[in-house]
């Protein structure tokens, strides 16, 4: 009775560590035996097998990759038009003169054989050259620069009171402008578009040259020339 007291415990001991080998073989057999459940839940479909063998990534899964479709989905993929950008901006004369002399019906300029004929004014014509990136609308524009002081951070009119400060230049702008169409690249244009020489003067000048495409304004450049008597 006593041998079967205490080999009574034992059995549920070793059943218990038995048993873990059994559990164990759950585990362990049930890696086959889990594996047929785990086969059996993707064969059938089980969602309790599929969900315990692993819960997180069944959890993550499938609504990532949904996610991630829908951002995908989402993305916009539209292209913005290229900013235009002139450079290189350029006169291929920058001394110009005002008066010609008249031969025939036409004012010409003034050379060695015509310098007895009556003097007329010619028309300003600036031939420039500039590069694009994109094929834009350039608008030219003229300002005149005459000598002025600085005064209270501003470049102002030369007077008797401000003759002592620093010099500077006043850009005053010139009526008129005129609208190129230009491409991609090099071009060369001839300026004639704001007005006559006998408008302008003799004097220092500025040209601005303002490109437009796909309605982006692009930054303006400049160049200075000076036009003779």
């Amino acid at each position: 009775m006593a041998e079967m007291v205490v080999s009574a415990p034992a059995g549920p001991a070793g059943g218990s560590q038995g048993g873990g080998g059994q559990a164990g073989g759950g585990q362990g057999g049930g890696g086959q035996g889990g594996g047929g459940q785990a086969g059996g839940s993707q064969a059938g479909g089980g969602s309790s097998g599929g969900s315990s063998s692993n819960p997180t990534g069944g959890a993550t899964g499938g609504p990532s990759s949904g996610a991630g479709g829908g951002v995908q989905v989402g993305v916009n993929t539209a292209v913005s038009p290229a900013l235009p950008v002139l450079a290189d901006l350029r006169l291929l004369s920058t001394r110009l003169a005002l008066h010609g002399r008249q031969v025939g019906r036409r004012c010409v300029r003034a050379t060695g054989a015509n310098r007895h004929r009556r003097t007329c004014m010619l028309p300003m014509r600036l031939l420039l050259s500039f590069r694009l990136n994109v094929a834009a609308r350039v608008t030219l524009r003229v300002q005149r620069l005459l000598p002025g002081r600085m005064v209270g951070g501003r470049c102002v009119r030369l007077t008797a009171g401000n003759a002592r400060h620093a010099h500077c230049l006043r850009a005053l702008p010139v009526r008129g402008a005129t609208t190129v169409r230009a491409r991609a690249g090099i071009n060369r244009v001839t300026f004639v578009g704001v007005s006559r020489g006998r408008d302008l003067g003799a004097g220092l000048y500025r040209l601005l040259a303002t490109p437009v495409a796909a309605g982006q304004r692009g930054l303006v450049r400049a160049v200075k020339f000076r036009l003779h008597s």
